[in-house]
């Protein structure tokens, strides 16, 4: 017999003895890392107070590997995913995401379906498409030594790429700077995440409908999706929709922010900038460390189906638990010196992609991009450093990484001149 989750209305009070973390406060997002290092070292478990409800916040790597693994127990079919939820809110039982908001027979069905659209080798197909993506961008800043990362490369690289993977719209469509815009404001801004959301949504179920009347190949995956039977059954369109979303925004903010971290450690670390330059043959092992550093993904809700014990906590059906892939993929007694980044590690096995049957869809296509990606940052921005004395601001819910930065180069390279 284990104890029982602490009451929410005594959680803040018992913080020394329980620990709290209010994960929506500016304290937690300012302090990110120093908490989530304690909260390992120190408490099997920490909790959240969401809406009226205690949240236990999983930390270590071992508890978090053993629940995404365990989907009988720990299931995702009552809402995985938490984006647009707010303090005063209890824990959204509302699915937003297909296939990641759901568990067998349903998500294998779906499975089925996307997993022969996003393969390796279909993935790679589109790489010569980011490649030309990334050199008109950085065309664009050819004779300037300043720019901002995320509005005048991340950001824009991200959207153009994965919304023409992804939905086969043309990558210097003006549509996709609309979606870039809903979908960031879907992703980090909280209070527009509902509006943002519906606006999306009409605006997919068009692209939708325009392929059903104008269907592509067995390759394009909107096409694939206007007319799938999961099951053998035709689906809903706004099931159709739910699995749209989840592809663009999970492809747009994991990618960006891989990207942006990683831009932003190698301006502010040279000697790591330098051992990549020299040895571009590293490169593989700088995405996997830059995915274990940079995770975007501020936590992964799970709901238990059945009594069980988590760390000396009795947990019951109903309960839900947050999983923090970010604290995980820094556990020390995984990954030694876990804040530190290091190309050479052994072991790099981190949870950046989830674990388990919910293991994420896109986990080629964004090591494509950010192969791409860092190419073109390793050979065509010499130089590149932070610029000096300027605020930079972090957002930790609903997902975690920069705002905005600003560095110098000493030029943008040609393309012509680095192949």
């Amino acid at each position: 017999m284990g104890k029982e989750l602490p009451d929410p209305s005594t959680v803040v009070a018992d913080a020394p003895t329980c620990p709290f973390v209010d994960m929506w406060s500016e304290e937690y997002n300012e302090k990110n890392l120093e908490t989530l290092k304690h909260l390992r070292e120190e408490h099997d478990l920490a909790f959240h107070k969401q809406g009226n409800t205690t949240v236990p916040l999983v930390t270590r790597y071992k508890d978090l590997w053993k629940i995404h693994r365990d989907w009988r127990t720990f299931q995702s079919g009552r809402a995985a995913s938490h984006l647009a939820d707010r303090r005063y809110d209890d824990p959204n039982d509302d699915p937003t995401f297909i296939p990641l908001d759901t568990d067998p027979p349903v998500h294998s069905e779906w499975r089925k379906i996307l997993e022969p659209l996003l393969t390796l080798k279909k993935m790679e197909a589109h790489a010569e498409l980011i490649e030309k993506i990334a050199d008109d961008l950085l065309e664009g800043l050819e004779g300037r030594t300043r720019f901002k990362v995320m509005d005048e490369f991340v950001r824009p690289m991200q959207a153009r790429a994965i919304f023409a993977v992804i939905l086969g719209v043309p990558a210097d469509s003006d549509r996709i700077l609309q979606f870039s815009a809903w979908a960031q404001d879907a992703l980090i801004v909280p209070e527009r995440a509902v509006e943002a959301f519906g606006k999306l949504s009409s605006a997919l179920l068009e692209i939708l409908q325009e392929r059903r009347e104008n269907p592509r190949g067995e390759d394009d995956i909107v096409t694939v999706l206007a007319n799938c039977r999961p099951g053998g059954e035709v689906p809903d369109d706004g099931d159709l929709i739910k699995i749209m979303i989840a592809l663009t925004l999970g492809g747009l903010e994991s990618t960006g922010t891989v990207l942006s971290g990683t831009i932003h450690h190698m301006a502010t670390h040279p000697e790591d900038l330098k051992e990549l330059q020299d040895d571009m043959s590293l490169l593989d092992e700088a995405i996997e460390e830059a995915l274990r550093l940079f995770v975007n993904v501020t936590l992964t809700q799970r709901t238990v189906t059945t009594e069980t014990t988590l760390n000396g906590y009795d947990l019951k059906p109903g309960d839900k638990i947050w999983n923090l892939p970010g604290s995980a993929n820094r556990d020390e007694s995984v990954f030694p010196d876990g804040d530190s980044w290091n190309v050479h590690r052994e072991n790099k096995r981190h949870v950046s992609f989830g674990a388990g049957i919910h293991r994420c869809l896109g986990s080629n296509l964004a090591r494509i991009f950010l192969r791409v990606a860092f190419t073109a940052v390793l050979t065509r921005m010499p130089g590149v450093t932070l610029v000096p004395d300027q605020e930079i601001h972090t957002h930790s819910m609903p997902t975690r990484g920069l705002t905005e930065f600003e560095v110098t180069v000493d030029e943008i390279t040609p393309a012509a001149s680095v192949r």
